[in-house]
């Protein structure tokens, strides 16, 4: 695990804006300027008092709403203190410290900014958390309000792989609408929810929740905990019901519980157990073209014990693999970073797949993750089409930079904008558009030089 001071290297110092309550000791850092993702510029970071790396700490992980985008530089990043959870740190509300089945608990928080909704790719900011703080891996927790309860939603319904990685969520007012298939991948995880929303909210109307929290416990089998539900429908000077709020009510542990709980103490009952089983614990996980005809594979560790190598396959359709490679362990008991090239990938899909092998020759394999070799011409690709729930785009062209994407549909209204930066010849990009109703739509991608439209079928 890396040392704390490992954490300032790089940042300005003008950037490292504090915030101390002289009563708590709270220090709330603002970690501006300071990449986590393409998403993600900066933060909010608070440590208890005493931190240090020879001890394991509960990290919470707290998402904004919309009205708190930005681009993480100090002036948009101080968004985030008007409420949520950096606000309650400033104003010396979070206590240092809770008490739960007889254990002391201090939690290390990360407060992240977005540029724009990042939809499921929130787990870039898990991997980054863990692997620049003393965090106990079986004790993670989420919280976020309207767009970041929507993050947390999409999040723990888009892979099984994420739910299992956190012990305890509390969405408020969150914004996104699950399907059944969405909400069978949370029950089946097992993942304790709490969810929270105003009766009258009229941004995001309270049967967006009803509905989520009834599609989860009604799923086949249902989980355990079941999910839970608080509807607001008192107002008191931190909640009005008549608003899209509630956060603020929520996040408060002197004023709301839960069966006589704070919902920090409500997210200290539940661990996972996630080192148990396998000699490593993996970070972060990746296949991408490091250039138009090479591919390059990597991936991190948080932890390993008895540890002898990994394997790389690779399939031209993701079911019959060969190995293309294998790379010694480090055997590192803090982690390691590893990394693999394909000098000679398949044109068109390559299918590439991790695996581990301990010691003993027990094997342990990972997601297969995809990437699609083209020619060396310009071009926008959309695939799948027609669509279901995520939209991949590939651009082919010499240009880097700013690139602007817009989704519209026929009449040619704007729907949706994002906005990233392209680094290489190829640019490749997931779009959640689940939520759209089906339809025929268009992307449309603007560069300096690059004007490319594409027309999709959402199912």
């Amino acid at each position: 695990m890396k040392q704390l001071y490992n954490c300032l290297k790089g940042i300005p110092l003008l950037c490292l804006l504090q915030w101390v309550n002289p009563v708590l000791s709270q220090v709330l850092t603002a970690r501006a300027n300071t990449p986590v993702y393409s998403l993600c510029n900066g933060f909010y970071e608070y440590l208890p008092q005493g931190y240090t790396t020879n001890k394991k700490y509960p990290l919470l992980i707290s998402y904004h709403g919309a009205g708190e985008d930005g681009d993480g530089s100090p002036g948009q990043l101080s968004r985030l203190l008007n409420t949520g959870m950096p606000a309650l740190i400033k104003n010396g509300h979070f206590p240092n410290s809770f008490t739960v089945n007889g254990q002391n608990f201090q939690f290390i928080v990360i407060m992240p900014q977005f540029t724009t909704n990042p939809f499921e790719v929130t787990d870039s900011v898990y991997l980054y958390a863990i692997s620049h703080y003393s965090v106990d891996l079986n004790r993670v927790y989420l919280s976020g309000y309207s767009q970041g309860g929507g993050n947390i939603e999409n999040y723990i319904s888009a892979d099984p792989s994420y739910p299992a990685k956190i012990a305890a969520v509390v969405p408020v007012a969150g914004s996104v609408s699950l399907n059944q298939p969405w909400a069978q991948v949370i029950a089946s995880s097992n993942i304790p929810i709490l969810a929270t929303h105003n009766i009258d909210d009229p941004v995001i109307g309270v049967n967006t929740s009803i509905n989520n929290i009834n599609l989860i416990n009604n799923s086949n089998p249902p989980p355990n905990p079941l999910a839970q539900l608080v509807v607001f429908t008192t107002s008191n000077a931190f909640n009005d019901v008549t608003q899209h709020g509630g956060w603020d009510y929520t996040f408060n542990p002197s004023e709301f519980t839960f069966n006589g709980l704070s919902i920090y103490e409500w997210m200290l009952q539940y661990t996972r157990n996630l080192t148990a089983a396998l000699p490593i614990t993996l970070g972060s996980y990746t296949a991408q073209l490091s250039s138009p005809s090479a591919v390059s594979v990597k991936w991190t560790t948080v932890t390993e014990v008895n540890n002898s190598h990994f394997t790389i396959d690779r399939s031209a359709d993701g079911n019959s693999f060969n190995s293309i490679g294998t790379v010694a362990a480090a055997n590192d008991a803090n982690g390691h970073s590893y990394s693999f090239i394909d000098n000679h990938p398949l044109t068109g899909k390559n299918y590439y797949r991790l695996s581990q092998t301990d010691i003993d020759g027990k094997t342990t394999y990972f997601n297969v993750l995809e990437v699609t070799v083209t020619p060396a011409t310009s071009g926008l690709r959309i695939s799948p089409n027609p669509v279901s729930s995520y939209i991949q785009l590939e651009l082919v062209h010499p240009e880097t930079g700013d690139l602007q994407v817009v989704l519209s549909d026929m009449q040619g209204r704007v729907l949706q904008t994002w906005k990233f930066t392209k680094q290489d010849v190829l640019w490749q990009q997931s779009l959640q558009i689940g939520n759209l109703p089906a339809g025929n739509y268009t992307i449309q991608i603007k560069g300096t030089t690059i004007r490319e439209v594409q027309e999709f079928m959402k199912r």
